[in-house]
């Protein structure tokens, strides 16, 4: 089988594709660079078999370029900024509808523009009967927001997670609690002020901020982005902390399944969370509902029928 590669060069997941495929006695696949294609569209695809789409992410060029193509300034980001999440988001979106179906895809770019929009997927999911938390399209500032956090007090009963609309891997998510005038906000945020400025990066760390100010600014800056308000439902426990599930479906089957536990309402490992045991879930919740799990999972992919493979959570 011959396959080409979309990405990054540099990228770990394509060197990790590359080196499989020569193990496995196939041709190396070629890389077209996401800069390549911005720069000469889909010409660049050579002929092969089969096209894999790579993440854009961890190269500052490329997101310059999305940024720039979705509307935004044509400056880069510092590391770890959470800026410009639209703007990054519709050049991307742009660039996948340019592919379109010129080639044979493993998950084919309209696919991929959907899943990267937290918003669409749930409507989706919600119009297939597919079951999920409650969500609501956040308001675009903090003052609204509060608002319509109180209008929606027996929903949501002091609690909700906020998240970016066009975002992944826990950037930029929220866990949010308020009660009697008081709130905190759980996030994997860094607030820096520094010359009149503030802005707000990605942090490996997950920080509990419970100053109105602190919050009123992340608030102020990710909510124009375009958030998503879903009802924060609290995760199952074992071993004293609380865990979630990653599982690969591939083929419309679940192939491989992550535990991941966590004492944060993030259960990502990047954060510093831990694996846990298949078997310990199943002595805490049963394993026909660890088998409902599954089937879930698989509705989910099934959503995407074009698709070969993703992770649900």
């Amino acid at each position: 089988m011959k396959l080409c590669v979309i990405g990054n060069p540099e990228n770990r997941r394509v060197l990790d594709l590359q080196t499989t495929a020569t193990r496995l006695g196939w041709d190396e696949p070629h890389c077209v660079s996401w800069l390549d294609l911005i720069e000469h569209g889909v010409e660049t695809l050579p002929e092969c078999d089969l096209v894999r789409i790579e993440s854009p992410g961890e190269n500052h060029q490329v997101q310059r370029r999305f940024i720039a193509l979705g509307g935004g300034p044509d400056r880069q980001l510092e590391f770890g900024e959470l800026c410009w999440l639209r703007e990054s988001y519709l050049g991307f979106a742009l660039q996948l509808n340019k592919i379109g179906q010129s080639a044979p895809f493993q998950n084919p770019p309209a696919d991929i523009s959907l899943m990267f929009d937290k918003w669409k997927c749930h409507l989706r999911f919600d119009a297939a009967g597919v079951p999920r938390p409650k969500t609501w399209l956040a308001p675009t500032t903090a003052e609204s927001f509060r608002t319509f956090r109180d209008e929606l007090g027996r929903e949501l009963r002091g609690h909700a997670f906020l998240k970016p609309r066009y975002s992944s891997s826990a950037s930029g998510v929220c866990a949010l609690r308020w009660f009697n005038g008081r709130e905190q906000l759980i996030a994997p945020i860094e607030i820096v002020r520094h010359q009149g400025r503030t802005q707000l990066f990605n942090s490996l760390r997950v920080r509990s901020y419970t100053s109105l100010a602190d919050i009123q600014t992340i608030l102020s800056i990710l909510l124009p982005q375009g958030m998503i308000c879903e009802r924060w439902i609290p995760k199952a426990r074992t071993a004293g902390d609380g865990f979630d599930l990653r599982m690969l479906v591939i083929a419309d089957q679940v192939r491989h399944c992550v535990v991941r536990q966590s004492v944060h309402p993030m259960t990502n490992l990047h954060l510093g969370n831990r694996r846990g045991s298949l078997e310990e879930v199943a002595s805490v919740v049963g394993t026909a509902t660890l088998q409902d799990a599954r089937r879930l999972a698989e509705a989910a992919m099934r959503c995407f029928p074009n698709s070969l493979y993703a992770g649900v959570d």
